[in-house]
């Protein structure tokens, strides 16, 4: 096991065109790499977006800071164009 601990996110588009996507997320831990969660995810997709963080304790630079996330995979399509 790697210790690191993975946020899963489920992104299912809107049933109307004007809608929003909406998400559901999953806490992944006890994994042995991130290739064991993306093949986890990938199982789980049922057709929705995937998008995978790294879950940090501290962020990086943000003394203080109690937990970020780093995007290891896919992007958020509720992000504004220039974000993802």
């Amino acid at each position: 096991m790697d210790g690191q601990v993975y946020r899963v996110y489920f992104w299912q588009a809107p049933a109307h065109p004007d809608g929003m996507y909406s998400c559901w997320e999953m806490r992944v831990t006890d994994v042995d790499s991130i290739t064991e969660v993306l093949d986890w995810s990938a199982a789980h997709a049922d057709g929705r977006e995937v998008v995978i963080y790294l879950e940090l304790d501290e962020q990086p630079g943000t003394p203080g800071a109690e937990r970020g996330l780093i995007r290891l995979h896919g992007h958020d399509p509720n992000a504004a164009p220039g974000a993802r």
